[in-house]
């Protein structure tokens, strides 16, 4: 993995991601819900993950609110995927919230989305609950959750998930 760099998203990263946005998902955000995120929302926190050349390959948000975190979106080019680069962004992304004193992490999913669904349960997330008609086209969410994102078992978890990574 030490091919791909993660850093902070950026308002200059925009139109890479406005692409990987239509790329892949059936309602992409709009370029103003990602300006908003970027420039105003103080709860937010945006990650790239880029080749070495700087080409951006995917990105992942969050929201902190205080001890919690929420999963608001996450995205890797179609032609990117299949190299763990999800992975590697949900990792850092948990790692981020924990040193920001998280301890507990959330999101929605599209129920019919298996390989994300499997991400999350290799990092611990579990079927919290159900969201009818969540997104546009009348598809349902699942809501998935991770709790005691210190205890020792979960650190356990990210050790050795991180290992993985480093291969």
């Amino acid at each position: 993995m030490s091919r791909y760099i993660i850093n902070e998203l950026s308002v200059d990263d925009l139109e890479d991601v406005l692409k990987i946005e239509k790329e892949v998902e059936l309602s992409p955000w709009s370029r103003e819900s990602f300006l908003f995120e970027l420039l105003n929302n103080k709860n937010a926190l945006y990650l790239a993950v880029r080749s070495k050349k700087g080409d951006l390959t995917g990105f992942a948000g969050a929201w902190i609110f205080k001890d919690e975190a929420h999963i608001a979106t996450m995205s890797v080019s179609k032609s990117f995927r299949g190299l763990g680069l999800g992975s590697l962004l949900l990792y850092r992304l948990i790692e981020i919230c924990r040193e920001r004193g998280c301890y507990w992490i959330t999101l929605e999913v599209w129920e019919k989305n298996k390989p994300a669904i499997a991400l999350y349960t290799k990092f611990g997330f579990v079927r919290a609950g159900f969201r009818k008609n969540y997104y546009d086209l009348n598809r349902n969410a699942l809501i998935m959750w991770a709790g005691s994102l210190k205890n020792k078992s979960y650190n356990e978890r990210l050790k050795k998930l991180n290992k993985q990574l480093k291969k």
